[in-house]
């Protein structure tokens, strides 16, 4: 379907809904870079502009997602002049991103003295910040390969941004509410059933705590 509407308007922008690649039950976990790839999704249906079409098939729309205003609510603009919280790995966190040495995949961000290197599912590259304090000097895109920023020129002006756009890398909104919700339901959710007792105790922790987990997103 995409690759005809491509065939009879190539000036349509064409954004497909992925699926998980994996089943429930399959004892396996979902793809991080396709949880990302429908989180940019969603962001762009949320900003849809003239000639975007958006395709969202059937297996990949059963897999439920976060509410809109959810969405909308922990999406951040960053720009030159602008401070960022004070505790900067909190803050990621809450977005479901993992701090890690190097920046090497979508959902990722390194924080190293002054500067702050970060990949949002909502652009194609990530974006490197100079920081003053906690306040933004500079930004600019960098290739994931080299490390280096990507030249800035007339044809390129994507590559040194006005702003970017920060947005939630997983469809797990862990706070106090869902927090508290997620572990009464898991709990009930094991009644009269068999289940290996400490895997049950460790989901558990890890709900009471907010930390994400391989197969999160199945609950």
């Amino acid at each position: 379907l995409k690759q005809s509407f491509g065939f009879f308007n190539p000036h349509l922008n064409v954004h497909v809904l992925p699926g998980f690649d994996v089943s429930p039950y399959s004892n396996l976990y979902p793809n991080e870079r396709a949880i990302a790839r429908r989180m940019a999704w969603l962001h762009r249906a949320s900003h849809a502009q003239l000639n975007d079409v958006f395709i969202a098939p059937i297996m990949s729309l059963l897999q439920r997602t976060l509410p809109f205003e959810n969405l909308h609510n922990r999406t951040h603009i960053l720009q030159p002049n602008h401070d960022l919280p004070d505790d900067i790995h909190e803050f990621f966190h809450n977005l479901g991103y993992a701090s890690v040495p190097l920046v090497e995949d979508v959902g990722t961000y390194s924080f190293r003295g002054g500067i702050l290197d970060v990949f949002s599912p909502a652009h194609e590259y990530p974006v490197r910040l100079e920081l003053f304090a906690n306040t933004i000097d500079t930004l600019r895109f960098f290739d994931l390969q080299t490390q280096r920023s990507l030249p800035s020129t007339d044809t390129a002006q994507v590559h040194a941004p006005n702003e970017f756009v920060l947005i939630p890398c997983r469809e797990i909104d862990f706070n106090g509410e869902t927090q508290q919700r997620a572990s009464i339901k898991f709990k009930a959710s094991l009644a009269n059933r068999n289940y290996d007792e400490e895997e049950a105790q460790q989901i558990s922790r890890s709900l009471a705590k907010g930390q994400y987990f391989h197969g999160v997103e199945f609950l």
